[in-house]
């Protein structure tokens, strides 16, 4: 029995980035499944140090936290994401677990995942150049391509939350031709994520760049030859691409007004911004606990409650920001389970930016921690945090941040 949930486990996390693309249902089928059976392991095993953690103990108490927040709401809707959002936590735990027995090989994981990002690359072009992908779905947007996730505007989140994984593992793994192996993953993600058209997404590449420019331990003229290659690339997309070009510079600048010599700003677009001011008056009335995990939308549609209400967009299914949901959905209670996360990350990424030790074993480190920062960055559109897709692919590089550090610190653990 032993046997088989390893070999489960173990080719489930192997193929896991390809049910991601399939839709929620099947990689969410299949984490549920791992969980249980990664539980029994445990049990069966009796090897429960692997939740004497103090970090997973706290997020622990995050997840007690949310059910006993939704619980006081009264509705399934929120109660049902609370309940269950431990599963994603144990997801990475049982990555980790598997990383740490030799289970999982990284290098598999990573040539699996690279020729996945092949897979993606292709079709995304051939629907930009043909109206159609490989299964024939067609384009949704004139301006957007969205490959294998059909009407779903989602392709440039998920090809940087799933694949910025593979550069740092790379390097870890200590890849021959690094340098040429990582700037064609670099560009592969590029060319999917300017074709997505998504500006978020585009924001949080060119960040993860300059991450890899400032801290990749090889020549400065490695370096220069990179930020030009680069450069060249997206300059030649954009003169090429005029769709492309209008959505993320155009229509980014137009946010962008001069009035009487002063910029007037609006937080990413009037809709954006509708969303977070109406989860602020949420937190203004209620600033400990919320108004309730995935209640947003609830409260916003509700008559008695037209008094949270900012601009004519404000309600939908979330505010579109992390920081504006975790404050106007589980209050300064929730925010403060947040905030430790960042600070733990911060820590780690830090810690390794002024290591003594060598740049080799640090960089890895260093690139999975923007990476893990960037799926949950505070300062741009957000999805849902209670979505479980988002859920899934954003805790994807987690487990292997701990498992780096881990081994780079000699079995101390995190």
């Amino acid at each position: 029995m032993e046997k088989n949930i390893f070999f489960f486990l173990k080719y489930s996390i192997y193929l896991f980035p390809f049910f991601l693309i399939t839709g929620p249902f099947l990689p969410d089928l299949i984490l549920s499944i791992s969980v249980i059976l990664f539980i029994i392991l445990i049990f069966k095993k009796r090897e429960f140090e692997i939740f004497k953690n103090l970090y997973f103990q706290i997020y622990f108490i995050f997840i007690i936290y949310l059910i006993i927040r939704s619980l006081f709401t009264l509705d399934w809707l929120s109660i049902r994401p609370s309940l269950f959002y431990f599963r994603f936590g144990f997801f990475s735990l049982a990555i980790f677990y598997l990383l740490k027995k030799n289970i999982i090989n990284i290098k598999s994981f990573t040539i699996i995942s690279s020729f996945l990002l092949i897979i993606i690359f292709l079709d995304a072009n051939l629907q930009n150049f043909t109206g159609k992908n490989v299964l024939g779905f067609e384009l949704y947007h004139p301006e957007r391509i969205s490959s294998f996730f059909r009407d779903e505007l989602i392709l440039g989140g998920a090809t940087f939350r799933i694949f910025s994984l593979i550069v740092p593992l790379m390097f870890f793994l200590n890849f021959k031709r690094k340098f040429i192996s990582s700037t064609l993953v670099f560009l592969l993600m590029l060319s999917i994520i300017l074709l997505s058209a998504e500006r978020t997404s585009l924001g949080l590449m060119i960040i993860y760049i300059l991450a890899f420019l400032l801290f990749m331990p090889m020549r400065i003229n490695n370096k220069i030859m990179f930020a030009v290659i680069i450069t060249f690339f997206i300059s030649i997309f954009f003169y090429l691409n005029d769709e492309s070009r209008n959505r993320i510079i155009n229509k980014t600048f137009h946010n962008l007004t001069i009035d009487n010599k002063k910029f007037d700003v609006t937080l990413f677009s009037a809709m954006h911004q509708s969303h977070i001011l109406t989860s602020i008056e949420m937190f203004k009335d209620n600033y400990l606990f919320g108004k309730g995990p995935k209640m947003y939308r609830k409260v916003c549609d509700d008559d008695n409650f037209k008094k949270f209400i900012v601009g004519a967009h404000s309600c939908t299914t979330h505010p579109h920001n992390i920081l504006a949901q975790f404050l106007g959905e589980i209050g300064l209670v929730g925010l403060l389970f947040l905030v430790i996360f960042y600070s733990k990350i911060i820590q780690v990424l830090f810690k390794n930016i002024f290591s003594k030790h060598s740049k080799d074993i640090n960089f890895p480190i260093i690139l999975l921690s923007f990476s893990v920062l960037l799926n949950f960055f505070p300062f741009t559109p957000y999805g849902n945090f209670f979505n479980n897709w988002l859920t899934m692919i954003s805790y994807l590089p987690i487990p292997f941040l701990m498992f780096i550090y881990y081994d780079s610190a000699n079995n101390r653990k995190l």
